[in-house]
């Protein structure tokens, strides 16, 4: 399982238990709204690393080495919350 896979399911696990579980609805929208944005991040690195060969223009090999960097790091900071679930070691070492 790779990162990005585990991060979309732990977000699809969240946002389904906050939608059906005992959540005040002030929290419930705040709470679903934080799975939304967590999805956006996951899904733009996801298509950021299917250009990983190609250096958009005006940038230079650094400076996509830098973005691919700050993009697995964001990951992994997302997917600390989630550090005791069972596929989280092998997620974030794949």
């Amino acid at each position: 399982m790779t990162l990005t896979e585990f991060l979309l399911a732990r977000i699809e696990h969240d946002k389904r238990f906050f939608a059906t579980y005992g959540v005040e609805e002030e929290h419930r929208v705040q709470l679903l709204a934080e799975c939304e944005a967590k999805r956006k991040i996951v899904e733009h690195a996801i298509a950021w690393s299917a250009t990983l060969h190609e250096v958009p223009e005006g940038w230079s090999e650094g400076t996509t080495t830098a973005y691919r960097m700050a993009m697995e790091w964001t990951l992994c900071c997302l997917a600390l919350p989630y550090a005791d679930h069972p596929d989280y070691a092998e997620a974030t070492t794949a």
